[in-house]
């Protein structure tokens, strides 16, 4: 199959001791769901886990619930906290892979923590990998529903338990109290844990960087007022290039980490960090509160499926149409359905990509017309931001000098 993921380009001009521009392109398919089209449920539920193998379980659900919304179905509370767990073992994998492939050189026992978190959401995968299907009205019959219930909470403790044993060696400390530390530690302390180093080393290479203004943050799609809302805005243009370009009632916005956690790094940024060690420990804060999220149900982490309101239609964004809102590891994942029957009309993703790299968002407002001295630092920065802001493909990043005459 070819390769459909896309790619990030971004170019700088660096002039004078400044980041005088900077352009950014994308060539990620924003008709993807085109593919979809025509097809039946169970048709495009065999084809998600073959097409995204990042964050697959998120896509999955995604289209699961955009599905069982259109459906009306109602989920079993006890299908949502199977979800959640399926959804929080990848969340954390995934994190745990970025940091340690952007950001840590991994030695090989790290590598193997990666491995056995992999084989944690195998085992579940091969167990439950029905919860990842667009239910029907009726969903599961009440032995099912007792049987799951029974095996989640069995699964639940040992798999936290699992997971607070990997991540303790990895941040020097228990994962409970990560965020706690974060709140006390100022620069001139030091620190040698494997994913704590990076922390520092932003601060010192950027520390005489000022960057430019934050981004709102997205809000909670996941609420049925800001669905509206959303779909509203898309009415406005071609949902293609709704998809491709999103903006928040006409604003570029963040979604991810950061925008998650800033208002709990604020005790930390109070203490001189720079924004961009803070950009990375947020990331680390996710990683740390899996496992106690897992411990509680993850009920802070995902809705209940979109058809979990048994009048979900009849308040809904319409009649046919269906969304499916996941909180992934980089951000808020969207799916849009239209169906008539069992056969999809139309389909469209929103990815965290699309909001934190908009020509005109994140990376573009931090950078441009930022002050730096040399321009092997401009790139550097660049490369960085890039990072944090998290893309889900492949990016490339040139630097064009301009010196006055």
């Amino acid at each position: 199959m070819a390769d459909i993921a896309g790619h990030i380009t971004v170019s700088l001009d660096w002039n004078e001791g400044r980041i005088s521009t900077l352009s950014l392109s994308s060539s990620r398919p924003a008709q993807m769901g085109r593919l979809f089209q025509g097809r039946t449920v169970v048709e495009v539920a065999r084809m998600i886990p073959l097409l995204f193998t990042a964050c697959s379980v998120a896509q999955r659900l995604a289209f699961t619930e955009a599905v069982e919304n259109c459906r009306g179905v109602v989920v079993a509370s006890e299908v949502s906290r199977g979800r959640r767990l399926l959804l929080q073992v990848e969340n954390c994998r995934e994190l745990l892979f970025r940091l340690l492939r952007d950001w840590v050189a991994a030695d090989p026992g790290q590598s193997l923590i990666l491995q056995q978190i992999q084989g944690i959401l195998s085992r579940l995968l091969n167990r439950w990998d029905y919860l990842l299907q667009p239910l029907k009205r009726g969903g599961l019959n009440g032995d099912q529903v007792r049987q799951l219930s029974t095996l989640l909470e069995q699964e639940r403790k040992q798999i936290a338990d699992q997971l607070t044993g990997m991540l303790t060696p990895l941040l020097g400390m228990p994962v409970a109290s990560f965020q706690r530390w974060l709140d006390r530690i100022s620069p001139e302390h030091g620190f040698n844990a494997p994913l704590l180093e990076p922390i520092m080393h932003l601060h010192h290479d950027f520390s005489a960087v000022t960057l430019g203004p934050d981004l709102q943050p997205l809000p909670d799609l996941q609420q049925r007022q800001q669905q509206q809302i959303l779909e509203a805005a898309a009415a406005e243009v071609q949902q293609t290039l709704f998809c491709s370009t999103p903006r928040w009632q006409g604003e570029c916005c963040e979604t991810g980490s950061y925008s998650n956690y800033r208002y709990e790094l604020q005790h930390f940024r109070q203490q001189g960090w720079h924004e961009l060690s803070c950009r990375y420990a947020a990331m680390l804060i996710q990683l740390s509160q899996v496992p106690g999220l897992i411990n509680a149900d993850g009920s802070a982490e995902i809705t209940e499926s979109a058809g979990g309101n048994a009048n979900s239609n009849a308040d809904g964004i319409g009649p046919g149409i269906g969304m499916g809102i996941v909180a992934t590891s980089r951000g808020q994942l969207l799916h849009r359905v239209v169906m008539m029957g069992e056969r999809i009309l139309s389909y469209h993703i929103l990815a965290p990509t699309e909001w934190n790299l908009h020509p005109r968002g994140l990376v573009a407002t931090k950078l441009q017309g930022v002050r730096i001295e040399t321009d092997s630092q401009a790139l550097s920065l660049g490369r960085t931001m890039l990072l944090l802001a998290d893309p889900c493909v492949a990016f490339d990043i040139t630097l064009n000098r301009w010196e006055s005459v």
